[in-house]
């Protein structure tokens, strides 16, 4: 049985450069309406510059309920009121600090939320995930250089970011999704498209 989410797209700009991330462009803003392919933003500083509705995601008994992918910067904005972006993308060289994690190229993704919602929201709930290519590879995360998960509680009208970082080499680039759950009760935002 097809579980209907809708989502509202709305408007934002990046946040602050990082360190260690490579020289990127930042596209021109423009507009866009429904139906129009958008074009993906280069990396770097993400402007959220158009605005649509998603269409209904499919879900089954044994995939969590996910939202319509949507562009890399774009803007949700969740039935809850809660908004969620990709404010930053970078290209990086991760540094292995952690078991299982090795050095190489990566992804850093700072995203950002807003509680637009009348109650606070617990940001320990939070996870990111990124895959690439149509099979959906897992990228395998990262701490450095410069992870900082969300923590604490955000209040009513206020935002927080957290920075996350997924081994990602140049020729997976091409095709990124990335997942993020923000309570366990709504479906996972799912961004989609080119971090080249």
């Amino acid at each position: 049985m097809a579980l209907v989410i809708g989502f509202t797209v709305v408007q934002s700009s990046g946040s602050d450069d990082a360190d260690e991330a490579e020289p990127t462009a930042s596209p021109s803003t423009a507009s866009q309406s429904v139906g129009e392919t958008p074009e993906e933003s280069a990396t770097g500083d993400a402007p959220q510059k158009k605005t649509r509705t998603p269409a209904p995601a499919k879900t089954s008994a044994s995939i969590p309920p996910e939202a319509d992918p949507v562009p890399l910067d774009e803007r949700v904005r969740t039935r809850d009121d809660v908004q969620i972006a990709i404010v930053k993308r970078e290209i990086v060289k991760g540094k292995a600090r952690f078991s299982g994690e090795i050095s190489g190229p990566a992804l850093r993704l700072t995203i950002e939320i807003r509680n637009g919602a009348k109650t606070p929201l617990d940001l320990g709930y939070v996870t990111v995930n990124a895959y690439t290519g149509k099979q959906r590879t897992p990228a395998s995360p990262i701490a450095a250089p410069g992870g900082r998960p969300m923590e604490g509680t955000l209040k009513p009208g206020a935002s927080a970011d957290g920075v996350y970082l997924f081994s990602v080499g140049k020729s997976g680039r091409g095709s990124v999704t990335v997942g993020v759950d923000y309570r366990a009760s709504e479906p996972t935002i799912i961004f989609r498209g080119s971090a080249s």
